[in-house]
C-alpha cells in the first residue's frame, strides 16, 4: 500500500467534499421536480418571529379563545358548584342497577 502525504490526503478530501456538494445540489433539484415544490434557494429561509411577537400572538389567541368560550379576557370563568345526589336518588339508582343485574343473571 503506497504511503500518502498529508497534502495528498487533504487534497483528496477537498475534492470529495466538492463532489458531495455537487451531488447534494443535484438531488435537491430532482426532489423539487418530483414534489413540484421550489428548491430551498427559491423558497428562501424559514420565517422567524421574535420572542415579543410570539408572546403577543399567543396572548391574542388566548383572548380569542376566551371570547369564544364566554370567559373574561383576564381570568378564568367561574366554575359551577359540584352537584350532589340526594340519599334517596342514590338508593333508587342502586336498586335499579341491582334489578337490572338480577334480570341479566336470570
Amino acid at each position: 500500500m503506497p504511503k500518502f502525504t498529508n497534502e495528498v490526503i487533504g487534497a483528496a478530501i477537498d475534492g470529495l467534499e466538492a463532489k458531495k456538494q455537487h451531488i447534494d445540489a443535484q438531488i435537491e433539484e430532482l426532489r423539487a421536480m418530483l414534489a413540484g415544490s421550489p428548491s430551498r434557494e427559491a423558497r428562501g429561509s424559514k420565517r422567524k418571529f421574535s420572542a415579543e411577537t410570539i408572546r403577543r400572538m399567543r396572548e391574542g389567541q388566548r383572548r380569542r379563545w376566551a371570547k369564544a368560550r364566554g370567559e373574561s379576557a383576564t381570568g378564568q370563568a367561574k366554575s359551577k358548584p359540584k352537584r350532589k345526589l340526594s340519599a334517596a336518588a342514590r338508593k333508587a339508582i342502586s336498586e335499579a342497577v341491582k334489578k337490572r343485574w338480577a334480570l341479566k343473571r336470570a
